[in-house]
């Protein structure tokens, strides 16, 4: 296992034991949902061989991603959930946009794409995560 992938399934984790209290932690939620997508978008960019994305701007290493899918004929559909994670991580980081329904939101995806990284790259069961 890399280090983006342990990395990954810690934060998935923190981010189930919050969602007991979604409504105290909503940010917290958010922001673990969007950092896990990320840490397991560069475990699945390492088992590609792509190498994880080393730039700050995250949609470049969700395209970085879809090239690397592409190339290794691995269905991409999964990238949908981390683009819409990425794309929210500016109003959950800096502007406080995060009430218990987005929370949840971002939950579901960050899980989503864990679950597409894992049948379709990693190849491990999500189960004890």
């Amino acid at each position: 296992m890399t280090t983006h992938q342990a990395q990954a399934e810690e934060l998935l984790s923190a981010m189930k034991l919050l969602m007991d209290d979604v409504v105290s932690y909503k940010s917290a939620v958010a922001l673990l949902a969007v950092h896990s997508a990320i840490a397991y978008n560069d475990a699945v960019l390492e088992r590609l061989g792509a190498g994880a994305s080393r730039n700050q701007d995250h949609a470049d290493g969700h395209r970085k991603t879809k090239v690397a899918c592409s190339k290794n004929k691995i269905d991409s559909a999964g990238l949908q959930h981390l683009e819409r994670l990425i794309g929210n991580k500016t109003a959950y980081s800096y502007r406080g946009i995060v009430n218990a329904k987005s929370a949840q939101d971002a939950a579901d995806k960050a899980e989503k794409f864990a679950n597409w990284a894992y049948k379709n790259v990693l190849k491990r069961e999500l189960d004890h995560v």
